[in-house]
């Protein structure tokens, strides 16, 4: 971590002292730590969701939420569909390694006959969908 901070601050004796550019430097940091992030969460719902998108002909897909919580909604050609709701949970493994998770839930589906799933599960969503929830991308 000590490596890092060196990007914007400059050792003198036993003081540190910010560079004129700190600013500028964490801000990129910034970027390029949430630019990781949303990677991640996209090859996550690929992973999860583009085999389905691909079975179903394709789909209409709507993103809604903000930088704390995701909500899709996923319409199918046949009129079937779901919501899915997400969000980024920051982690430190064991070794003092950071991660993200995206736990993802179901809500809304909707069969295409128009009948309702009562209660979502990732478990009926694999088996209704085809929805891999094995994929931990």
């Amino acid at each position: 971590a000590y490596e890092n901070n060196l990007k914007f601050i400059k050792p003198y004796h036993n003081n540190n002292i910010l560079k004129p550019n700190y600013l500028e430097i964490i801000q990129q940091q910034a970027e390029e730590y949430a630019d990781l992030v949303l990677e991640g969460l996209r090859a996550k719902l690929a992973g999860k969701l583009g085999p389905v998108i691909d079975r179903k002909g394709g789909g209409a897909i709507e993103p809604h939420g903000n930088v704390d919580r995701h909500i899709i909604r996923i319409t199918f050609p046949d009129n079937s569909g779901f919501t899915i709701q997400s969000q980024i949970v920051h982690a430190v493994s064991k070794n003092g390694v950071f991660f993200s998770r995206h736990p993802l839930t179901f809500h809304n589906v909707i069969f295409e006959d128009g009948t309702r799933m009562q209660t979502p599960s990732a478990d009926r969503m694999q088996k209704e969908f085809g929805i891999d929830i094995t994929t931990k991308e």
